[in-house]
């Protein structure tokens, strides 16, 4: 996919982006193993916002860092865009991170001595090529969808925790990608403020993405293709 976020592409919707079997994590501590992802089984197809939901401590956000290559499954397996999991793999994983996977972390992880219109703009020249002025029209359409444009040329260190969240998620969204993983990402908004990134979302997902949120908020869980469990077993 490009770095215009309006710009509908033809989509093999019939190949799952992501998948995992028996997906599952374990770190061993000095008092035993901890058991912090178990065996999931998931798939996420293009054009589908898929909910990830469970009590905390249940593993949504290590299936979302092993579906990036950020972390590795001790157990099953996990595909993204084609690209197993596995550490041999790690080139491949850090190339899908830099153009064709949107993660949008529950700390907004901005850079501070960039506004908010250049942390998007920059995500959309390093994925795309974009010339500058172009990757700043791109970055301002997504932020203004996000109900930030107002706040376009303040710092990190000048927003909410509100609006630095819809500042990361309109960075993984802005440059087409074609995989969104968001940790939480309404967790510091209120209601109407999480309508419009749930409704965002829902547009990235019509333009093509497949979209997987780890969330407690029913605001985006009632606006998901489907909702996967973490805690069932």
């Amino acid at each position: 996919m490009v770095g215009d976020p309006n710009k509908v592409e033809l989509v093999n919707v019939a190949i799952a982006a992501i998948t995992t079997r028996g997906l599952g994590r374990i770190f061993g501590s000095p008092h035993g193993d901890i058991v912090a992802l178990a065996d999931l089984d998931l798939e996420v197809f293009p054009g589908e916002v898929v909910v990830l939901m469970g009590r905390s401590g249940t593993g949504k956000t290590t299936a979302l860092n092993i579906l990036c290559g950020l972390d590795t499954p001790t157990a099953g397996e996990a595909v993204t865009l084609g690209v197993s999991v596995i550490p041999s793999h790690r080139k491949d994983l850090a190339a899908l991170r830099r153009f064709r996977v949107g993660r949008v972390f529950q700390d907004s992880d901005l850079l501070d001595e960039l506004d908010a219109l250049d942390n998007v703009a920059l995500a959309v020249e390093l994925r795309t090529g974009a010339s500058g002025a172009r990757a700043r029209e791109i970055a301002r359409s997504v932020i203004e969808e996000l109900g930030i444009g107002d706040r376009a040329h303040s710092r990190p260190i000048e927003l909410s925790g509100g609006e630095k969240q819809r500042v990361a998620i309109a960075r993984a969204m802005a440059s087409g990608v074609d995989v969104i993983l968001a940790d939480e990402p309404t967790g510091s908004l209120d209601e109407g403020n999480a309508i419009v990134v749930a409704e965002a979302l829902r547009r990235a997902a019509e333009r093509g993405a497949a979209v997987l949120v780890a969330t407690h908020d029913s605001v985006i869980a009632e606006r998901a293709d489907r909702i996967v469990r973490t805690d069932t077993r």
